[in-house]
């Protein structure tokens, strides 16, 4: 069994289970030939054909059971994250963000630290990876531990790398949740920065 760092010692039972919902989840005789001579934990995160519906109800309650933690998920989806395929890197980043989006109350203020400069730096990924950045980011500017100063960090990333106007309505309004977000949890002068940014925005066509 080929699982993260962390989590070699996982029991029997608990490794036969994720094996019955794996297959459960793959498509008629495809577990066989894509999982030949590969890990359960190998196959359900290399995006070869489980849904993310799928991949979200297998990983998300080890997370929030703690049998894993989120960092361990960015080092198990490595491979997919630093892809060659913009698509392949996006869907590893949309399985990383909707996991943090079911369980960013649990973030530990130093994972959340290393969550933000990762999804800060994926902002000038490929056009196609940003709306799963966003959202990444939008379940981080809910976590009560974020450090002060992140925030103005975030808004300052975001308006630098992208331009928030040429997105889709629905990624604006991403954007506009992460600003929202963050003026209702910060201190006085980061939800200051948060609507000086909101400000900027003006009238524009963006939610």
């Amino acid at each position: 069994m080929c699982l993260p760092a962390g989590l070699e010692a996982a029991p029997p039972a608990e490794c036969t289970w994720l094996l019955r919902c794996l297959a459960r989840c793959w498509h008629a005789g495809s577990l066989s030939c894509c999982c030949a001579g590969k890990g359960v934990w190998q196959c359900l995160t290399d995006g070869l054909g489980v849904s993310l519906v799928h991949s979200l109800y297998l990983l998300s309650p080890g997370v929030k059971d703690g049998s894993w933690t989120v960092l361990q998920l960015v080092e198990a989806l490595g491979s997919c994250l630093e892809n060659t395929d913009p698509r392949t890197r996006g869907r590893g980043i949309q399985l990383l963000s909707q996991v943090l989006l079911q369980c960013y109350s649990l973030l530990q203020e130093k994972e959340v630290l290393h969550l933000v400069l990762f999804y800060e730096n994926r902002l000038q990924d490929h056009h196609l990876v940003i709306p799963s950045v966003l959202q990444g980011l939008r379940a981080l500017s809910m976590c009560e531990v974020l450090s002060p100063g992140l925030a103005v960090s975030v808004l300052k990333a975001i308006f630098q790398e992208v331009h928030v106007q040429s997105l889709l309505q629905l990624d604006r309004h991403t954007v506009y949740s992460i600003i929202t977000n963050f003026m209702g949890t910060r201190e006085e002068g980061e939800g200051a920065d948060a609507r000086t940014a909101l400000g900027c925005w003006g009238d524009g066509p963006w939610v």
